[in-house]
């Protein structure tokens, strides 16, 4: 965001220091997700581009709903999903992709490479036929609560858990895991998704053991 927060430099994303947290700073004190710091993953500002992702989300359910083609509904996805793609980078001159705050160009950035995706899976699976290779998707989508929640509970235990470094230095056990196991794999941002990725794995290993017993979790 090139508008600055008071006592920030334009550009500034830091928590606590953009345009997004001094605005909820003002409107929500007291009422803040992290009330030890100044701001909120789902703040005022961040609810703009929020609600256009879903309304892009419900756009592309009526256009599955259509009565097109498959192979016009894949095409019209991967298309529109590349030109989302290019504005989102585009608009990322002026107000940087940033999940944290979820600003916009990071929505549209993120509903193109969403589009991309479903137009490839929509090809391989409903045009091509390779059922199984929706097979992953299933077993995440059966159990979608139990996933969420095991990986909300690891996510916290990892982050809660403290441990003593060989020089003496404490620190969580999700930094120590990834500094001792992933850093050294990896310089900076690949060493950060090679993590992501393994997170995403041991959660689905636990759905998978679910659906094999046929166990589901619903509310």
């Amino acid at each position: 965001m090139r508008i600055p927060a008071p006592g920030s430099p334009p550009g500034t994303l830091d928590p606590g220091r953009n345009l997004a947290s001094y605005i909820d700073g003002l409107l929500l004190r007291g009422h803040l997700w992290y009330n030890i710091r100044p701001y909120d993953p789902e703040g005022v500002l961040s609810t703009i581009p929020a609600i256009g992702t879903t309304l892009l989300g419900v756009l592309t359910g009526h256009w599955l709903r259509s009565c097109r083609s498959v192979r016009d509904k894949a095409t019209g996805m991967l298309v529109v999903g590349f030109l989302l793609l290019l504005a989102g980078q585009a608009l990322s001159v002026w107000i940087p992709i940033n999940k944290g705050i979820w600003t916009g160009s990071y929505a549209i950035f993120m509903a193109g490479m969403s589009l991309v995706c479903l137009a490839v899976f929509c090809w391989l699976i409903d045009l091509r036929g390779h059922q199984k290779a929706a097979t992953p998707f299933v077993i995440f989508g059966r159990n979608a609560i139990a996933a969420y929640l095991f990986s909300e509970l690891l996510s916290k235990t990892i982050r809660a858990i403290e441990v003593t470094r060989a020089d003496g230095r404490r620190s969580t056990l999700k930094r120590y895991l990834f500094d001792t196991v992933y850093a050294p794999l990896a310089p900076g941002k690949c060493a950060s998704l090679i993590f992501a990725v393994s997170f995403v794995l041991l959660t689905f290993l636990l759905v998978w053991a679910m659906w094999k017993k046929r166990w589901f979790l619903k509310v």
